[in-house]
C-alpha cells in the first residue's frame, strides 16, 4: 500500500506521525509529497482563527505580537486580523514585515481591516502596501475610517487585491468601489453595511462574475456631475438585497436612476422605496421576493407601480403590508404563497388573508414564519 493510501485507509495516522515532527519547516516540506499529505498537514496545523497581530500592553496600548515567537508555535494561521491606533513609518515598516513573514509560511486568505482606531489603517496607500504583501488574499472585510474619504490614491488601492472573492464594507464610500471594480474582477460576494454613493449605484456594481450582492443603508446623494441614468449587466449575480437609508433625499431620485440587468436573479430582497433609484431588469429564475415596508420613508406612492414582466414567473413572495397584495396580482400573477411577518398583528393578517386569497387564484397556501396559516383545500 503507497503512502497516500495509507493516510486515507487507516483515520488519524497522518495527525500520529506529523505529530512527531517538531520542526515546523519538516511539517511543511512533508506537506509538499502528494495531495493527501498537503490535506493532513493543512488540517492538523491550520486554525480557522484568525491571529490578532496587535496585542494589548499592560499599560492598555497597542503594540505588534512577536511574530518570531508565534512562529515557534506548530500552529499556522491563514487569516489576520488588523486594528491599531498606532500609525507612521516606523509602525507600517514593522506591520508589514509580520505579515510578510506569517504569509510565508502560511498564504493569508483572510482578512479584517478596522480603521476606527486610527483611519490611516484604511487610507489607500495602506491598501496598496497590504495588497503587495498579501497578493493571494480571497476575502477581506473592512471597517473603514471616515476621514479616508477625502484621501487621494482610491483609484490604485486595489490593484494588488486582484485575487478578492468576498468583500465586506463596513461605512464605505463610491470612491472605494470604484477601485474595487476596476481591479477586484474576480469578486464573487459583496456586502456592504451603511454606503454613501454621489453617483448611480449602475457605475459602481460593475463585477462580472458576482453572484451575492447585499446593500445595507444605502445613502445616496445627487451631485450635478451624477445627473444621468447608467446601466449595468450582471450576468451572475443570484442573490439580491438592498435597503436605502432613511436619510435618502428623495428630491434627487430622478437624477440618479440605475438600470441592473440581472438574467440568473434567484432572489431578492427590497423595498418600495429603491424603485425610486433602482430598476431591476430580471429573467426567468426569480422565484423569490421579499418586500419589507418597514424601512420605507414613503409607503404612500404604491399605487403607481406599472406591471414588469420580467418577474411574472416569481412563485413565493414574503410580504409584511395589506398593501402589498394588490402589486403582487399585477406583478406575480404565479405566485403560489404568501409568506407574512411574525409582527404582523392579527387583525391585519386576518385582513390580508381574505383579500389575497380571493384576488390571487393560484395561491396555495399563506405562512407566518415556518407555521401554515392557511392552505387551500384541492
Amino acid at each position: 500500500m503507497c503512502w497516500s493510501g495509507l493516510f486515507e485507509n487507516i483515520p488519524h495516522i497522518g495527525e500520529s506521525v506529523f505529530n512527531r515532527l517538531k520542526n515546523k519547516r519538516d511539517i511543511l516540506s512533508a506537506s509538499e509529497v502528494c495531495k493527501s499529505w498537503f490535506q493532513s498537514v493543512s488540517e492538523l496545523m491550520i486554525t480557522r482563527c484568525a491571529l490578532n497581530i496587535f496585542q494589548e500592553t499592560e499599560s492598555g496600548q497597542s503594540d505588534l505580537i512577536n511574530v518570531d515567537k508565534v512562529l515557534t508555535r506548530q500552529r499556522l494561521y491563514n487569516g489576520v486580523i488588523v486594528s491599531s491606533a498606532l500609525y507612521g513609518n516606523y509602525y507600517w515598516k514593522d506591520l508589514f514585515t509580520t505579515l510578510m513573514k506569517l504569509n510565508l509560511v502560511c498564504s493569508i486568505v483572510w482578512a479584517r481591516i478596522d480603521g476606527s482606531r486610527h483611519w490611516i489603517t484604511t487610507s489607500p496607500a495602506f491598501f496598496l502596501s497590504f495588497g503587495s504583501v498579501l497578493n493571494s488574499l480571497e476575502e477581506l472585510e473592512i471597517n473603514l475610517g471616515d476621514e479616508s474619504f477625502a484621501e487621494r490614491g482610491w483609484p490604485e488601492a486595489f490593484q494588488n487585491l486582484t485575487h478578492l472573492k468576498k468583500v465586506t464594507l463596513h461605512n464605505a464610500h463610491g470612491r472605494l468601489l470604484n477601485s474595487l471594480q476596476i481591479h477586484c474582477r474576480q469578486l464573487r460576494k459583496l456586502v456592504i453595511k451603511r454606503v454613501a454613493f454621489h453617483q448611480p449605484l449602475a457605475g459602481l456594481l460593475n463585477f462580472p462574475l458576482l453572484e451575492e450582492l447585499f446593500l445595507e443603508n444605502v445613502y445616496i446623494h445627487s451631485t450635478p456631475e451624477s445627473n444621468s441614468v447608467k446601466q449595468v449587466s450582471l450576468p451572475c449575480l443570484k442573490h439580491l438585497s438592498i435597503s436605502l437609508s432613511p436619510l435618502f433625499d428623495c428630491a434627487f431620485e430622478n437624477h440618479m436612476f440605475s438600470v441592473i440587468h440581472v438574467p440568473r436573479l434567484c432572489s431578492i430582497s427590497t423595498t418600495f422605496s429603491v424603485c425610486k433609484v433602482l430598476q431591476i431588469v430580471p429573467g426567468n429564475f426569480l422565484r423569490l421576493i421579499k418586500l419589507n415596508t418597514k424601512c420605507d420613508t414613503n409607503q404612500n406612492n404604491h399605487d403607481d407601480l406599472e406591471p414588469n414582466n420580467g418577474i411574472i414567473a416569481v412563485e413565493a413572495i414574503n410580504i409584511t403590508a395589506r398593501e402589498l397584495v394588490r402589486w403582487v396580482n399585477v406583478q406575480c400573477p404565479r405566485t403560489q404563497r404568501l409568506d407574512f411577518s411574525p409582527s404582523m398583528s392579527e387583525h391585519s393578517l386576518g385582513k390580508v388573508s381574505e383579500v389575497a386569497t380571493r384576488v390571487l387564484p393560484v395561491l396555495k397556501e399563506i405562512t407566518i414564519g415556518p407555521a401554515v396559516y392557511w392552505r387551500r383545500e384541492e
